[in-house]
């Protein structure tokens, strides 16, 4: 997890010093982006609260990383899955 995170963050500073240059985001993008982050963070919670409930009545259920691994999957996939999602309905509406 730690090495993931180090990854995402040394991939942002990458990006911040080769792109630079690059166009700027306009509006539709970035409320996409922050549509998609407010979902895949409310389906992180429910997910936690989900896990909360299944191992308060059968403890011996998952392990440690196994939690932290289900936690970490669906993080992910909803975000990329919701970016495409609205990406894709951009591009429908028109815009």
């Amino acid at each position: 997890m730690a090495v993931a995170g180090i990854a995402i963050f040394m991939n942002l500073i990458i990006r911040k010093v080769m792109y630079k240059d690059e166009l700027k985001k306009d509006e539709m993008v970035k409320r996409i982006y922050g549509m998609s982050l407010d979902i895949a963070l409310y389906l992180s919670i429910i997910s936690i609260g989900l896990l909360t409930v299944v191992l308060h009545f059968l403890p011996t259920l998952f392990d440690v990383f196994e939690v932290l691994a289900i936690l970490l999957a669906v993080m992910l996939v909803s975000k990329i899955a919701l970016q495409i999602y609205y990406t894709k309905m951009k591009d429908e509406i028109g815009f």
